[in-house]
């Protein structure tokens, strides 16, 4: 009796350790919790998110919980121990972040907690490092080329009808779409988040008249919600930039204007004493008018433009906060319709 309850422990334990191994070093599953990447994820997707492309990340908050994030399950409480954490090292990936990659990433603007522990975002890498980027008239331009064409990618839209009340009817049944607003219910005007392709099949339909894409102006900046939240950059989510995405060893001048871009790189991200006397920068107490980046960092962005929280609105994403590359679905349940959805199982993405 004895050995066989050595055995079956040496197993269990065996496979513990396997598990653990795959979870930290190959793949790992993630949840799709928002539609901020629709029409590419949905919301209910179940994620293979592969390691090896990149490179594994080497845990850094060693005194944790295994298989649990943040909490432990059905208390307030921690699953980690904050005192004891390792150095960021990445081992050798196969192939580097690519544009247009869904990558997965511990979220950079939470404080206070270890990287490894801060929560779990996907979206899609827009720019590398030392790429220039600009969004005009809600078009993305890298390095000088519009890159968006190849992308489904969704827009808010205003949408008038002829007034049939069965649009609505129309719009969740057949294109499966939610958060719709009704904004003049007499004359049949509604706003709808809508796909390239969605938005190309809905101009066909009977009751629709007319089908636009909701743009914000060149002369509507938005300081307080668009990086780098500076009085100096009259910028919005559909006017953005030119930026330079921070390469390592890449080096950039210094003034107060500048700052903006890189304050918390230079502060959070590499770890500097950053301080401003008489408008004079100063970098662990020496005069600074320049800065080397020790890091590469990535710009990313929802595909569902209008409803994101991305790079537009925080900054630059470290490569130290990178997870993975997200491979394929593995299963997918749609909550709002409490269905399976069938199609898109073991869809590569």
């Amino acid at each position: 009796m004895k050995k066989r309850f050595k055995k079956l422990l040496k197993v269990i334990l065996i496979t513990f350790i396997f598990v653990l191994f795959v979870q930290i070093f190959i793949i790992q599953s993630f949840i799709v919790m928002s539609s901020r990447m629709q029409s590419s994820l949905f919301e209910g997707d179940f994620l293979i998110l592969e390691k090896l492309s990149y490179g594994a990340r080497m845990p850094i908050t060693i005194l944790s919980i295994p298989f649990l994030h943040k909490k432990i399950p059905f208390t307030n409480k921690k699953s980690f121990l904050d005192i004891l954490n390792f150095s960021y090292f990445r081992f050798p990936g196969v192939s580097k972040i690519k544009k247009n990659d869904l990558i997965v990433f511990n979220f950079p603007k939470e404080n206070d907690l270890p990287i490894d522990k801060k929560s779990n975002f996907i979206k899609r890498c827009i720019a590398v490092s030392g790429d220039t980027l600009e969004i005009k008239n809600k078009n993305v331009i890298i390095n000088g080329e519009k890159k968006d064409d190849i992308l489904d990618i969704e827009f808010k839209c205003r949408v008038i009808t002829d007034g049939d009340t069965n649009f609505l009817k129309l719009i969740k049944n057949k294109y499966k779409l939610k958060n719709i607003n009704l904004i003049a219910a007499n004359m049949g005007i509604y706003d709808v988040f809508l796909s390239k392709k969605n938005m190309k099949k809905l101009k066909e339909e009977k009751p629709v008249k007319y089908v636009r894409v909701l743009k914000q102006m060149i002369n509507q900046p938005n300081f307080e919600e668009i990086f780098p939240k500076s009085y100096f950059y009259r910028w919005n989510k559909d006017y953005f930039g030119k930026i330079i995405v921070p390469k390592k060893n890449q080096n950039v001048k210094l003034n107060l204007r500048t700052l903006a871009f890189y304050k918390r790189i230079i502060k959070v991200y590499e770890n500097k004493n950053l301080t401003i006397k008489n408008d004079s920068i100063f970098i662990n107490n020496k005069f600074s008018d320049n800065y080397t980046f020790e890091k590469n960092y990535y710009f990313v962005m929802d595909d569902s433009r209008d409803r994101a929280n991305d790079s537009r609105y925080w900054g630059f994403l470290p490569e130290d906060h990178i997870i993975g590359k997200a491979s394929f679905i593995w299963f997918s349940y749609d909550n709002f319709n409490g269905k399976i959805r069938w199609k898109r199982i073991l869809k590569k993405i």
